[in-house]
C-alpha cells in the first residue's frame, strides 16, 4: 500500500475478484452442455447464498464495528501508512457485494425468470448467468478481504521475529 497507487500489485489486488469471476463465468458458459441441470444448480446456488451471504455481511459489519481498534503491528503500520481508507473500501465492497448476493438470491429463487424467452440469448439463461458471476464474484470478494484482514491480525510475535534474526546472523556466521 505504497503512495504510487497503481503498482502491479495494487491492481492485481484491486481487480483479481472480478477477472477470474469473467472467466469462470465464460468457462461456465462454455462447458454449459457438461451441467445436467443447470436450473437446479442455480437454484441450489440460491439457497446456499442466502446462508453464505447473510453470515458473511455479519462477520464483515462486525469487523466493521472493531476495525479501529485493532492494535497489531501490521495495522499500525497499515494506519501510518495511508492504507486504512483502501482497508475500509474491501470491507464496503465485501458487505455491499454480500447483501447484493442476499437480495439477487431472493429474487432468483422466488420469481419465475425461466419462462419468458426474453430471458435467453442463443439459448443461455442471462439471469442465471448473470447470478453465477454475482455468486463468484461476491466469493472472491470476501475471501480478498478475508486475506487482508487475516494478514493484518496474524501479527508475529516477537519472540519468532527475533529468533529468525538470530538464525539469519548464524547463517552468515558460517
Amino acid at each position: 500500500m505504497s503512495n504510487n497507487k497503481y503498482t502491479w500489485r495494487y491492481l492485481i489486488e484491486r481487480f483479481y475478484p472480478v477477472i477470474l469471476s469473467g472467466l469462470a463465468i465464460i468457462s461456465f458458459i462454455i462447458c454449459r452442455h457438461r451441467f445436467v441441470a443447470i436450473d437446479k444448480m442455480v437454484d441450489q446456488m440460491c439457497d446456499n447464498g442466502i446462508s453464505l451471504s447473510v453470515t458473511l455481511a455479519g462477520f464483515f459489519l462486525t469487523i466493521l464495528t472493531l476495525i479501529k481498534s485493532i492494535t497489531t503491528r501490521r495495522m499500525t503500520f497499515v494506519v501510518d501508512g495511508g492504507g486504512l481508507p483502501l482497508l475500509l473500501m474491501y470491507l464496503k465492497h465485501a458487505i455491499q457485494f454480500n447483501i447484493t448476493l442476499l437480495l439477487a438470491s431472493f429474487i432468483i429463487k422466488y420469481v419465475e425468470h425461466r419462462a419468458s424467452q426474453m430471458m435467453y440469448i442463443k439459448g443461455i439463461n442471462i439471469v442465471d448467468n448473470a447470478y453465477v458471476f454475482l455468486f463468484i464474484l461476491t466469493i472472491f470478494i470476501s475471501i480478498r478481504f478475508t486475506q487482508l484482514f487475516v494478514s493484518l491480525l496474524a501479527d508475529p510475535p516477537q519472540n519468532s521475529i527475533q529468533d529468525d534474526q538470530q538464525v539469519d546472523s548464524e547463517q552468515e556466521d558460517e
